[in-house]
């Protein structure tokens, strides 16, 4: 594991970990843009097993929490 960790960190410029919460966020955005499921399912499916800590991971990489993000990213209600 060790060797593994270095050797990763070394290529790709990011301890494993990072990565693969990388990857995890950017499908939950995905996700979160698709569909109206909620934040919680989403987070879920996308590996994360607690939302606090879907939550945490998705600010520090977006800037924004998922609410916020999902609030951003969906097309505006239309009146009338």
């Amino acid at each position: 594991p060790a060797a593994f960790s270095r050797f990763f960190s070394r290529e790709v410029g990011k301890s494993f970990t990072a990565y693969i919460n990388d990857v995890r966020c950017s499908e939950a955005s995905l996700r979160m843009r698709m569909s109206d499921r909620p934040v919680a399912v989403i987070a879920r499916e996308c590996g994360f097993e607690t939302l606090s800590h879907f939550n945490r991971q998705f600010r520090m990489r977006t800037g924004s929490t998922p609410r916020e993000f999902r609030r951003s990213a969906s097309p505006p209600e239309r009146q009338g």
